[in-house]
């Protein structure tokens, strides 16, 4: 990697350090990326619910908060469409919980990936209204899908789009829109995952509800704090930054999940090993997230959706054991299409490709996903994994970008080869004709190359700044952790031990990762590199190591740690 280390303004850091009373080290994270208002650096620290901002100017919030609000008290059906990813089940669950908490009971209808196809399926449509759906939610998707919306629309079916993905200039025409990326939507904030826009037409309608007489001392207002869990799971696992809005939605919905789990998410986190210390937002996205995508990836989605919504105990457990399960049988299956895309990767960049587009019919389209993202840290180009629909024999499949280079952007560029397409900047599907596929590589690649450079393909560390030995500790550790929730938009802080000779290494877990221990000066520190046994004979003499601190809970005890981001030779 490509090492840059920041440096913190000196005045910025003296004065977060003095008027807000905060650490040197936490002052110095915080000037370095660019927080220098006082009260912005206050409310980054303490996110309060009081700074969420009113559901109304949502475009199209009170539309669709109106409507559903006559819905309920009109006994009128709801059917919600939600998608088969993390996203859209904790969209679907949440606003499933919150009808059954005004006393109404909503069809939800997930797809199956590998029958039905992203986005909306005219024919579910067609089978929801048939079945008397008098109101249509669809949840992470449908904004690009104008011609199902209308079947719907014209069979007097009310559809009302949940979403947070780009609109196309085709875009769906429905009852409502919720959809922070409209164009001409002047929310404060488009980065909400779907789960947030539910968040607030749940918040939305239940003020409808209220301004109708709805609520009386028998039928009281639910509390709807209950329902953040859901909103930081599904803003985590869909990679959205945690910054702003999304910073007090995720802070918030860990406290709640911390404090008061569902019975679902309780169920949840004991089958991922997370009982004997507070769930963070890590684990969302890589313990609980995983097992909740595991199901949509190789069986049904509708899994997780009833392990979220479900109050029963017993239900419960089985479910979360059985997405443990499916879990593990996503991973066994990734790690076949992994090793064989590797070989195919490895095989493009020696031939000079500045992006990858691969492909097996063969490969599980389950995993896809997960296989680009993995490839594309390895290699660190654009990536397409591609595989065979074993019904209509289409190629489908999913890419994963880097920064500088956007997915949608070059895939609009491609658009002629590919039969449909859509999602983020860093993320997108497609999906295409099997004679088409050498004509969408070369199509991509020449993209790539029209708009990439070399240095670009080369990942950039960047490092927050240097520490030694002597102050790594808890004390260090939880000063950094004033910073949470961290992921995307907000990643944990990266620091640098310079110069450092490791005291004794081993190889753990199945060969690839390495287990080391630090004694300098009789500070003893462990820590762990995942993925980097091809580096660890630079561990034979002084090294640089890039880490992030963490913490190792042991029979109710804690100590600091550190996971290595990457190694170089010291040349000091």
């Amino acid at each position: 990697m490509r090492w840059t280390v920041a440096v913190a303004d000196k005045g910025i850091k003296t004065r977060l350090m003095e008027e807000l009373k905060l650490p040197s080290r936490l002052a110095e994270i915080l000037a370095i990326r660019g927080r220098h208002d006082l009260e912005e650096v206050q409310n980054f620290l303490e996110p309060r619910l009081q700074d969420l901002p009113d559901p109304s100017t949502l475009a199209d919030m009170d539309r669709a908060s109106e409507r559903l609000a006559k819905a309920i008290q009109e006994g009128e059906k709801i059917a919600i469409y939600g998608d088969y990813d993390v996203d859209g089940v904790t969209s679907a669950s949440l606003l499933s919980r919150f009808f059954e908490s005004v006393g109404t009971q909503a069809e939800i209808f997930v797809p199956d990936r590998f029958v039905d196809g992203y986005g909306l399926n005219g024919q579910r449509i067609s089978e929801l209204v048939a079945d008397g759906a008098q109101v249509l939610i669809s949840v992470d998707c449908g904004t690009a899908n104008p011609k199902e919306v209308a079947l719907a629309q014209d069979a007097g079916c009310d559809v009302i789009v949940v979403d947070h993905h780009k609109v196309p200039e085709n875009h769906a025409k429905p009852f409502a829109m919720l959809n922070p990326m409209r164009p001409d939507c002047t929310f404060e904030f488009s980065r909400l995952a779907a789960v947030g826009v539910a968040f607030f037409l749940a918040i939305g309608t239940r003020r409808a509800l209220r301004n109708r007489s709805f609520f009386s001392n028998d039928r009281p207002e639910p509390q709807l704090r209950e329902l953040m869990e859901l909103v930081a799971l599904g803003t985590v696992a869909d990679v959205m930054p945690l910054t702003h809005l999304n910073r007090v939605l995720v802070t918030h919905g860990l406290k709640s999940l911390n404090h008061r789990p569902s019975v679902g998410m309780r169920a949840l986190c004991e089958s991922s090993g997370l009982h004997d210390r507070p769930v963070t937002s890590t684990d969302l996205g890589f313990k609980l997230g995983p097992r909740i995508n595991a199901a949509g990836r190789m069986t049904h989605a509708r899994g997780g959706v009833e392990l979220l919504t479900t109050s029963d105990g017993q239900i419960a457990r089985g479910l979360a054991q059985r997405l443990n399960q499916e879990n593990q049988s996503r991973r066994d299956t990734e790690k076949g299409v992994l090793d064989a895309a590797l070989i195919d990767a490895k095989e493009r960049v020696e031939q000079g490709a500045m992006t990858l587009v691969l492909y097996q019919p063969d490969w599980h389209l389950g995993v896809v996903g997960i296989v680009a993202a993995r490839i594309r840290e390895a290699y660190h180009r654009p990536t397409f994994i591609l595989g065979r629909h074993p019904e209509d024999g289409c190629i489908k499949g999913s890419g994963r970008s880097i920064s500088g280079f956007d997915l949608v952007a070059a895939l609009d560029g491609a658009k002629e080869v590919l039969q449909q397409y859509g999602g983020h900047a860093h993320a997108a599907g497609v999906t295409l004709s099997e004679d088409r596929f050498e004509a969408f590589r070369e199509r991509f690649e020449a993209i790539g190359r029209e708009s990439l450079d070399e240095d670009q393909l080369v990942p950039e560390l960047k490092v927050d700044s240097y520490l030694e030995i002597s102050e790594v500790g808890l004390p260090l550790f939880d000063t950094i952790e004033r910073m949470a929730p961290f992921g995307a938009g907000n990643p944990r802080p990266v620091f640098a031990f310079k110069n450092v000779q490791v005291a004794n290494y081993k190889f753990v877990g199945d060969g690839s990762h390495v287990s080391m221990n630090l004694d300098v000066a009789g500070q003893k520190l462990r820590g762990i590199a995942f993925g980097k046994a091809d580096q660890a004979e630079l561990l034979k003499g002084p090294v640089d190591l890039a880490v992030r601190l963490t913490e190792n809970y042991w029979r109710g005890s804690r100590s600091a740690e550190f996971q290595v981001r990457d190694i170089r030779a010291s040349k000091d």
